[in-house]
């Protein structure tokens, strides 16, 4: 966090993330039940779910107008490698985890906040 004057905040950074699936999910579904109804599927291979690996990077800045308001905006990315997702079967919510090999993740935040006295008004967008 960097304060390049008493009202400004510039702040950058960096993270690298391993997120194990949850075990709760870890059950493969038996495939060869849906083998000649709608529900077939494309592939009866299902392989184990992975652990998503993250590389996130933010970047933002924030700028004090007068007394009680305060603006911002910030922008991130994430860089990720076996990207987990949880893919709905049929038309009930029955969900079988599973990996793409890569993902991308992108984005800007603005924020606002309004502050007089002790009550504070907070906003995202």
């Amino acid at each position: 966090m960097w304060r390049p004057t008493e009202t400004t905040m510039i702040a950058s950074g960096y993270a690298c993330y391993f997120t194990p699936p949850p075990a709760e999910l870890l059950v493969r579904p038996d495939l060869l039940r849906s083998v000649g109804t709608t529900r077939e599927p494309e592939q009866l291979r299902c392989g184990a779910v992975r652990p998503e690996r993250t590389h996130f990077c933010n970047h933002g800045i924030r700028q004090r107008v007068g007394q009680s308001l305060t603006l911002g905006s910030e922008g991130f990315y994430r860089d990720l490698k076996d990207m987990r997702d949880l893919g709905q079967v049929g038309s009930a919510f029955i969900f079988s985890p599973h990996n793409h090999r890569v993902g991308r993740v992108f984005g800007t935040e603005l924020t606002a906040s309004y502050r007089r006295g002790a009550p504070l008004l907070p906003g995202n967008l």
